[in-house]
This record gives structure tokens, C-alpha cells and sequence, in this order.
């Protein structure tokens, strides 16, 4: 990112905090953005598209852009404030910040937009349970049925419809190389891109589970790719995962207990979790960790308690491979259905 344009972004966040917070003294040197918040914004869209052309290093200039544009879109009203927001999500999602942006995204109207493309952008943005675009369909089907040659098609076709589009109109262009960058990305960080053979179907259990949500889940953080990556579901050592709220720890817990019961369904694994706030999530497990061999009804684990067992601290899993050694110690209540069904080396 341009220097001068970074320190254009870092003045008008200083000028901002001094009116939200009412201050009475006066910082010199910012006059000379007065009058000139359209004049940031179209810096910003150029920046947007020279990013794309050509991306940074550092993914953190995403994030500085996409707040930027932020900014601007709660000075605006109208079309200009739905631009700035679609801008905003755009970048944060183009780096790597797929939960702002769908945040972003929310903050302007599902209807209004001028182009199929735009349309599309906004279903993949917000990430609506009910989509209205075909495109954004097809994308999430093809996720959903494992069929990666079929979201590898959508990349190409989209960069081609962004390349035609410069026949037709800056609109339509921008709108089109918007989604081009989007689906690229999605390529890569997809669910099942990042899954371990993730095209195969012993993870539709998984998929269905994550993409079926009020707030679906189509791809990874880069912190749980590179947890993935790093070997999460393939290593044999014990391991310990240190992540910052909302990184995903408990997404990533819910993949492994998966994976693990599916390959070994006769053994046990501990989603162990001290939070109450995170008791919400700890029911999903139950829907695909039935023991294969029997009749898959996402009720019976929670009745008997056979398979699963939750016992101290989200973030960490057990099992009889994967032994962290770390468990806490559980409510009595919890340690009272528990503990007699762990391994006596965890007792």
C-alpha cells in the first residue's frame, strides 16, 4: 500500500476517534482532509484494484483497506454507502478475514443491487442461508456434493466473464472482477480444499453439518488451514492449539472429533469445556458422530452419552491417539457422567 494513501487512512481514523469521543483539543495537521471524504473513497477503490492486480505480501493491507472503506461507508447514504460497504467485505474477504467480512456485508440492504454480479457478491458476502444467486449456488452445491472440478470450472469461468466485462462497462467490470477475486480465493480455502482428500465422501457428514448452519460455514480461517496444514488431522504426536477467540478452535475440535470417530468408531474422544457460553456448539458434535454402524439419529448421543463424553476445556480433544495429557478439572457434574468412561491413563 502507498504510504501517502496509508497515512491519508491513518488521519481520517484519528479525526474520527477525536469526534467520537468528543475531545475538546485540537489535532494539528489534519485540516486537509475537510471536505475531501469522496475524494479518500475513490483512493481507496484504486487501491482495491491495484491489490488485486498485483497482491501484498502482507495480508494485514487488506485489513487496513477494508477498515478504511468502512469508515467511509458510515459517512455515506445511499448507493455510495452500499459501494464502501461491498468494497469492504470484499477486502477483508480477499484477505482472509472472511467473519468481517460478512459483518461488512450486513450492513447494507440484500436488495438494489445493479448486476447479476453484484448479486452474487453480496449471497457470497453475507452468506445468506437462502441464496438467490444461481452462481453462488452452484459454488455451494458443488462444495457440498464434494465436486472440486466443478468449483475449479467457476474460477476459470469467472475470470473470463471479468475479462469480457471490460467490453461492456466499468460497472459491470468492476463487479465481475470482484467476484472473479472472491471465487479464486474460495478455491483454495474451501472446506474441502483444505480437508485431507477432502473431495471424498467420507466427509459429507462434516459438510452438511458446517454449510447447514444459520450462519453457514463454506471455508477455513487462515489459522485453521494452517492448523490443518501443520498436520491437526494427520499427525501422531500429541499437540496443544493456542488460537485467539474466533479463530476457530471449536470448529476445528468438531473436524477432528469427526474425522477421528469415523476412522476408529469404536473408540472415545472428549470435547472437554469449561465456558458456558460454548455449550450452544457442543450439540453439533453429536449430529455426525454416530457410530457408523448404527442408525445415524442425531439424538440418541445426547440421551445415552455413549460415544462422547464432555468433560473441561474447548480448544483441546483426546482421544486414544492423541493424547495432550492436559484435561482440567471438569464440573462435578460433567466429571460424574464422565470420568468412569475414560482410559485409566486420564483418570
Amino acid at each position: 500500500m502507498r504510504r501517502t494513501l496509508r497515512n491519508w487512512i491513518a488521519d481520517a481514523d484519528t479525526r474520527k476517534n477525536v469526534e467520537l469521543f468528543k475531545l475538546q483539543s485540537q489535532i494539528m495537521g489534519l485540516s486537509y482532509q475537510d471536505g475531501r471524504g469522496f475524494d479518500l473513497y475513490l483512493a481507496l477503490v484504486g487501491e482495491m484494484f491495484d491489490l488485486l492486480r498485483d497482491p501484498p505480501e502482507d495480508t494485514r493491507d487488506w485489513a487496513t483497506l477494508a477498515n478504511a472503506f468502512t469508515q467511509a461507508g458510515g459517512q455515506f447514504d445511499g448507493a455510495a454507502r452500499r459501494d464502501a460497504f461491498f468494497m469492504a467485505a470484499a477486502a477483508f474477504y480477499t484477505g482472509g478475514f472472511s467473519a468481517s467480512a460478512y459483518v461488512a456485508m450486513r450492513q447494507v440492504p440484500s436488495d438494489g443491487w445493479p448486476t447479476d454480479a453484484h448479486r452474487a457478491c453480496y449471497d457470497f458476502l453475507a452468506r445468506l442461508y437462502r441464496l438467490t444467486s444461481e452462481r453462488v449456488t452452484s459454488l455451494v452445491g458443488a462444495l457440498a456434493t464434494g465436486d472440486l472440478d466443478s468449483i475449479a470450472q467457476a474460477m476459470t469461468s469467472a475470470a473470463e466473464t471479468a475479462t469480457r466485462a471490460l467490453q461492456i462497462g466499468p460497472e459491470e467490470w468492476v463487479a465481475e472482477k470482484v467476484f472473479s477475486s472472491l471465487v479464486d480465493r474460495f478455491s483454495r480455502t474451501n472446506l474441502r480444499a483444505v480437508l485431507p482428500d477432502g473431495g471424498s465422501q467420507r466427509w459429507d457428514p462434516l459438510i452438511e453439518s458446517l454449510i447447514g448452519r444459520t450462519r453457514p460455514v463454506w471455508d477455513f480461517f487462515p489459522s485453521q488451514v494452517t492448523a490443518i496444514e501443520a498436520g491437526l488431522l494427520t499427525g501422531t504426536e500429541p499437540f496443544s492449539m493456542q488460537m485467539p477467540t474466533g479463530a476457530g478452535k471449536t470448529a476445528l475440535t468438531e473436524t477432528l472429533l469427526f474425522d477421528h470417530l469415523t476412522d476408529r468408531p469404536d473408540e472415545l474422544c472428549c470435547f472437554a469445556r469449561s465456558l458456558p457460553c460454548l455449550g450452544a456448539g457442543a450439540p453439533r458434535l453429536h449430529r455426525f458422530t454416530a457410530h457408523p454402524s448404527r442408525t445415524a439419529d442425531p439424538h440418541r448421543l445426547r440421551r445415552n452419552g455413549s460415544d462422547i463424553r464432555r468433560s473441561s476445556r474447548a480448544g483441546r480433544s483426546t482421544s486414544n491417539h492423541r493424547d495432550t495429557r492436559s484435561l482440567h478439572r471438569p464440573s462435578r457434574q460433567c466429571a460424574r457422567a464422565s470420568v468412569a468412561n475414560l482410559p485409566s491413563r486420564l483418570r
